[in-house]
């Protein structure tokens, strides 16, 4: 199967004030998460910028909540 990196930008309401985005491999293991900068709440919002050139290209990821 091929694949082709689409860079989007993913936003939706939430009620807790931190996230962490791991992609994921093909194995479901988490790899390094993305920067605090392509994933952040602020304002009740969360937004994660995926697929942004220079992460590391996964089509899965975690997302986990503080």
């Amino acid at each position: 199967m091929w694949m082709e990196r689409v860079e989007c930008v993913v936003s939706m309401r939430h009620a807790l004030s931190a996230v962490t985005v791991y992609p994921l491999d093909g194995t479901g293991r988490r790899l390094a998460p993305l920067p605090a900068s392509d994933a952040a709440i602020r304002d009740g919002v969360l937004t994660v910028h995926l697929q942004r050139e220079g992460q590391i290209f996964s089509p899965w990821y975690e997302l986990v909540f503080a």
